[in-house]
């Protein structure tokens, strides 16, 4: 018998190593004003402390805390750190001197309008779609969206049977320059943040997705579940339209079907917004 779990853990240990020292070693090298390292980079402590030598450092963090709890063993280490959630909802005491809360964002250059041809249409378009990870809230919902004809993109869904016939690309990886024509070619896309504790809509609201913007940025409409953050970054109802449960979103998904000129204008109120 042999325990390969074991060998997984200490192979993933020593390549965590290898690769923070290497980019410890490139940072060195290129005299960097400041190093801003993004959620799973390869910087075990001792690799930071090394860096802090040279250089101010921050740590963005654009994952929920309470899903990937990692942060905890690293965030100390960095100069700043810069969650995508506020500090009032972190499950523990932490130094909030050096937290500072930083949303997701859209990268313009990108997420931008691009013409789409009928072939994109005949390819990509949909009433109603969906760019994303098979979470067990998401499954959960989308199993009862499945009479409006929702199209579904992402890698995974194509583990579960009953989403077969709704997916686009076979459970394939979607790369930004085919969703952003999906979230063009859609009348309406769904927003419905991850939740791997929930089956329904999270009750925890305290942080956005980069979906948010990349669908704004496109000039495409998006319905999206409720999050606290909203009203600071979007007004409600005219440059953004929200749901709270599975029947308001329904409700919403045959309105904007029937009006999709009104749903249009809160497309493009969305996109000069971001």
């Amino acid at each position: 018998w042999f325990d390969f779990s074991q060998t997984k853990q200490a192979s993933q240990a020593a390549l965590t190593s290898f690769l923070g020292q290497l980019t410890t070693m490139k940072i060195m090298e290129s005299g960097a004003d400041i190093v801003l390292a993004l959620a799973q980079a390869p910087l075990p402590p001792e690799q930071i402390q090394e860096i802090r030598k040279t250089a101010p450092t921050g740590f963005w963090f654009v994952e929920d805390i309470r899903t990937l709890t990692y942060w905890k063993e690293v965030a100390g280490e960095y100069d700043c750190f810069f969650p995508i959630q506020p500090k009032e909802s972190f499950p523990e005491k932490i130094d909030a001197s050096f937290v500072h809360t930083v949303h997701t964002a859209a990268d313009i250059m990108i997420h931008k309008p691009h013409p789409i041809t009928p072939e994109d249409l005949s390819t990509f378009g949909s009433p109603c779609s969906f760019v994303g990870a098979p979470y067990p809230n998401r499954v959960s919902i989308f199993r009862q969206l499945l009479d409006i004809g929702i199209k579904i993109w992402g890698e995974g869904w194509d583990q579960y049977p009953e989403f077969k016939a709704y997916t686009g690309n076979l459970g394939l990886y979607v790369p930004p320059q085919t969703y952003t024509k999906i979230f063009q070619a859609s009348t309406i896309n769904i927003n419905l943040h991850s939740s791997l504790h929930y089956s329904g809509i999270s009750p925890l609201k305290d942080f956005v997705n980069p979906r948010l913007f990349e669908i704004a940025a496109v000039g495409a409409f998006q319905l999206v579940d409720t999050r606290d953050p909203l009203p600071d970054l979007f007004v409600q109802g005219e440059e953004m339209v929200t749901y709270d449960n599975l029947n308001m979103l329904k409700e919403q998904i045959h309105f904007y079907l029937q009006h999709p000129e009104q749903a249009e204008v809160v497309a493009q109120k969305a996109m000069r917004r971001v």
